[in-house]
């Protein structure tokens, strides 16, 4: 790394709630062509933080010195004056106007005075994007953009907005394995250009990987600051959370059942999905793990009932079952953990209670009606056992924080009862201390044999300390198998998701097998 001195500095901010000190005496300082990054859990103050420096709020107290002088920072029109843009997570783009309109709106270049000049508004947009290396021009529309190439308009407006310093909150929160290399790679370009970067992730893997200091936050205070040479997993999650990397995780189960609770036979669908056959066992972790876009979802997704299939046969405890749809599921208690929690998951405008009871308010409602105070009485078990943190469980799912809502749907499934969970990325945009208490309750889950986990994750860690067992799947299918606990590896894995260790994997039918079909009508 090479900077060229202290770019900014914030020098002991503090700012309170009602009822809530979000920060208290906070000092850290950016240098010029530095990336930051800044860590912590939900609550820790990082977003207070960047919205003081972005405009959003005002501190209570305390001050911002920019390029040596202090500087004012009371709306978000003041940071953008000063250089300093904020590129939220929940991005911004207007999808009915030009890629040129979004990168200049508000501030369209005039001709006579009056009227906009549409040749240099594309011609100036097109010289921005060619800085960010975009793979879209000015006069195109946005309305059917990814996710990373609406995050690249972001980026694009802020650098045409002259900005030296770039808060990037989440940034690469839904953006696949290439995706993220080819931010990782723009984010390089931008250093080189003496542009600042304040880098939020709760990916601790890609925070080692691209940082060259990191400050950690907790409880609205700054507990640490790590040069390049001092960054690594373990020390940022003890600072994170106050505890080691092993009661981060927690516990693997090593006492697995030889019993086959559920067998999967040819599964295939009409596209891509081919030949997928696989055990899981009573009371095992079973992981799905390969590259994104390898199959690992939609083998899910059909296993669930939601995708049709062309071919396949589920046994459960060595009956045949039927499963056409999410409620023959649900009927076998086999639940599924969306890996879109606000997409596919969670009804974010009902309350936490109804969510919760949503799967069994046939079973808990009176006569076929359901009043609120009986959602809300069988919803209070989980919020408890899950330690859900909210002031009532009537408050709407949309106002909880990501963890909260994860383990708002996670109990949703609970309330089955289920004796099979699908997991699809359970802790995706969850901050470190909701992980740790997913992975406990994940660990409990399967500790009594009652339940079986088929989990999906592509966070390598997570996999390594949480699998019994991993599947490897690649192209559609299963291309691997690592059975013993010790082989699971970063590179075992790896070899075999991305083609270097040529496909082993061999199937071992269930000789127990009953092909009469259970329907459980019951």
């Amino acid at each position: 790394m090479c900077t060229l001195g202290v770019i900014l500095e914030v020098h002991n901010v503090s700012k309170t709630f009602p009822g809530c000190k979000a920060l208290d005496d906070v000092s850290i300082h950016l240098n010029e062509g530095e990336l930051l990054s800044v860590v912590g859990e939900n609550g820790a103050g990082k977003s207070t933080l960047m919205k003081i420096l972005a405009g959003v709020y005002t501190s209570d107290s305390g001050e911002i010195v920019l390029n040596g002088e202090t500087v004012k920072i009371k709306i978000p029109r003041d940071a953008l004056d000063l250089g300093i843009s904020l590129i939220p997570q929940e991005l911004s783009v207007a999808p009915n106007i030009t890629v040129a309109e979004n990168l200049f709106m508000g501030r369209e270049p005039l001709k006579h005075g009056f009227f906009v000049d549409r040749k240099k508004l594309m011609d100036e947009s097109d010289k921005i994007l060619d800085m960010v290396n975009a793979p879209f021009r000015a006069r195109q529309y946005p309305r059917n953009f990814s996710i990373a190439e609406q995050q690249l308009m972001e980026i694009a407006k802020a650098v045409g907005q002259n900005s030296r310093i770039l808060i990037m909150d989440e940034p690469t929160a839904s953006l696949s394995e290439n995706e993220m290399e080819t931010l990782f790679r723009l984010i390089k370009k931008l250093k080189q250009q003496h542009i600042s970067i304040i880098f939020i992730s709760h990916r601790l893997k890609e925070v080692v990987e691209i940082s060259d200091r990191v400050v950690v936050l907790r409880d609205g205070t700054l507990v640490a600051t790590l040069d390049k040479h001092e960054i690594n997993e373990k020390d940022i999650v003890t600072h994170m959370v106050g505890r080691t990397l092993s009661d981060y995780y927690g516990e693997a189960n090593t006492d697995v059942s030889d019993e086959v609770i559920y067998s999967v036979h040819n599964l295939a669908d009409e596209k891509f999905i081919h030949d997928v056959s696989f055990n899981l066992r009573r009371g095992e972790i079973l992981a799905l793990t390969g590259l994104v876009g390898s199959g690992r979802t939609e083998i899910a997704q059909m296993l669930f009932g939601i995708d049709k299939r062309r071919s396949g046969d589920f046994y459960k405890s060595g009956k045949r079952i039927k499963i056409e749809n999410p409620i023959d599921a649900i009927k076998n208690r086999i639940g599924f953990l969306s890996e879109d929690r606000k997409g596919s998951g969670l009804f974010l405008d009902m309350s936490a209670a109804d969510n919760i009871s949503f799967n069994v308010m046939q079973q808990i409602s009176n006569h076929g009606f359901l009043g609120s105070d009986s959602a809300s009485k069988f919803s209070e078990q989980f919020i408890k056992s899950l330690r859900i943190r909210l002031s009532s469980p009537k408050v709407k799912a949309l106002s909880l924080s990501g963890g909260n809502q994860q383990k708002l749907l996670l109990s949703r499934w609970l309330s089955i009862k289920p004796e099979i969970l699908i997991l699809d990325e359970p802790t995706r945009g969850v901050d470190v201390g909701a992980k740790s208490e997913i992975y406990k309750i994940i660990f409990d889950l399967v500790a009594d044999g009652k339940t079986s986990i088929i989990f999906i994750s592509s966070e390598l860690p997570e996999v390594i300390w949480l699998a019994s067992r991993v599947l490897i799947v690649r192209d559609g299918t299963i291309v691997g198998e690592i059975k013993n606990k010790n082989e699971i590896t970063q590179d075992h894995v790896m070899q075999y998701a991305t083609g270097v260790k040529d496909p082993d994997y061999t199937f071992t039918e269930n000789k127990t097998l009953v092909d009469k079909e259970n329907t459980n009508d019951d």
